[in-house]
């Protein structure tokens, strides 16, 4: 045993020496840099560099959001969109009520097959107005929501969301001088205004909202084809005119109102339910989806403190986590469940307890490893982390704001220990890729020597 220790030992600490060093030449120029590495197994401390100090951590506060969403939900659960009415007969629903309970995943594909189970089920008009429960959350809002962002990433949340409450303008150039620009979908709540000209490679996209209709004015110019996607102002009107335009394709009449209000029809139609949440949370941690980071944070402060959820009640839960997992209050502040804040701290030290916590449960341990991108080869890692002994075997979330890069995760050794990693980048400039080297850098030496 003495001689495996004296083996040990000078190994861990030339490589230690050797992540300083690297460590080092980039931190410069008011950039802080905060590692944390830590084998899971017995949860010792392998490499600290601030490890200890609460920095943004970007998207790689999902880590968090994912892990106590498993630990709390589950990765079967499944979320439900409940249709009820106040009557049907002889194929006619008298109303039509849409509950949501914050799904993230409800998408156009999904509402074809729900309006084809109405079709199955007799259903071939809909009398009255279509009414749309969001009651489930507290509000749209989020803490960190850009005021007067377009962009999908910063689209409202709601009960009962389509597309992630985000659509498309699509513009295509066929070299000949004839240029096409449409909505998807071309739901009549959204009114397409284009000012594309036919040259460039850059499209923006301005909303106006006047008497129940979206004015989207997209300007710029395409050589070829760009696809942009924004997000609607309206919740309510954009997922009951697109569940609208879906019922007319399929032959349900209806041409009544869309509107917001309780769902108090006294027959159920039925219930659709979601894929189970393990796969809904690949979709957020491969592709860093913002949104659906931000629904699931509501739907476990439903869940754990009552309806509505709210933000502020997934964050307490949140909190609760890092503190079972033995991590101060002071390492961390938290605001939203994203990262998509300028606000929020947590430390290398803390993400990597998460991770460690995370590893240890074999209830949740395979749907969370499962979720995160793969280096290399998918998700927001597929050109990143190529290098041998990286490539594949790295699994992890990236993380990156203006002034922020990050990466959180598991690499095997080639020593085949299994380390849970915490690399966080703060200053001017971090965001903008130039420290991913760095990260690789760091990663390559803790494969080698650890």
């Amino acid at each position: 045993m003495t001689l495996l220790v004296l083996i040990y030992c000078p190994l861990a600490y030339a490589g230690a020496e050797t992540l300083s060093a690297i460590i080092n030449s980039y931190e410069k120029n008011a950039v802080t840099i905060g590692v944390a590495v830590h084998a899971v197994d017995d949860k010792k401390e392998i490499f600290a560099h601030n490890a200890h100090e609460a920095l943004n951590p970007a998207s790689t506060m999902k880590v968090l959001t994912s892990a106590v969403a498993l630990t709390h939900l589950g990765g079967s659960y499944q979320y439900e969109t409940v249709l009820s009415t106040d009557r049907f007969s002889q194929g006619v629903l008298q109303n039509l009520y849409l509950k949501g309970s914050g799904d993230p995943s409800l998408v156009e594909e999904r509402l074809w097959r729900i309006a084809k189970d109405l079709k199955v089920r007799g259903v071939n008009k809909i009398n009255g107005s279509i009414i749309i429960d969001n009651s489930y959350f507290d509000s749209f809002e989020f803490a960190g929501k850009e005021a007067d962002s377009t962009r999908a990433y910063n689209a409202s949340l709601s009960a009962l969301a389509v597309n992630f409450n985000s659509f498309a303008v699509v513009a295509t150039n066929d070299g000949a001088g004839n240029l096409e620009v449409h909505i998807d979908p071309p739901t009549p709540h959204l009114n397409l205004v284009s000012k594309i000209r036919p040259s460039g490679n850059a499209v923006t996209i301005a909303r106006s909202y006047n008497g129940g209709v979206e004015f989207v004015t997209a300007t710029g110019g395409v050589s070829t084809e760009t696809i942009k996607y924004a997000n609607s102002s309206d919740p309510v009107q954009y997922a009951g005119t697109t569940f609208k335009w879906v019922l007319n394709q399929l032959g349900i009449e209806f041409n009544g109102k869309i509107k917001s209000g309780s769902a108090a029809g006294n027959k159920r139609v039925f219930v659709d339910q979601s894929k189970p949440l393990s796969l809904i949370l690949r979709d957020l941690n491969k592709f860093s989806n913002n949104f659906t980071a931000e629904m699931i944070l509501k739907t476990i402060g439903a869940k754990k403190s009552g309806v509505p959820g709210s933000t502020a009640k997934g964050v307490a839960v949140m909190k609760n986590f890092l503190s079972g997992a033995g991590v101060d209050s002071d390492e961390y502040a938290i605001f939203n469940g994203s990262g998509l804040s300028k606000n929020n701290r947590i430390s290398p030290h803390a993400l990597d307890q998460v991770l460690v916590s995370v590893y240890s449960d074999n209830r949740i341990r395979a749907d969370f490893i499962a979720s995160l991108a793969i280096a290399g080869t998918d998700g927001t890692l597929r050109s990143r982390l190529e290098s041998p002994g990286l490539h594949g075997n790295v699994k992890a979330k990236t993380g990156t704001l203006s002034d922020v890069t990050s990466l959180s995760g598991f690499i095997e050794t080639a020593s085949r220990q299994m380390l849970a990693f915490t690399i966080m980048v703060n200053g001017p400039g971090a965001g903008s890729g130039g420290f991913h080297a760095m990260q690789e850098k760091l990663l390559i030496d803790i494969y080698k020597s650890f």
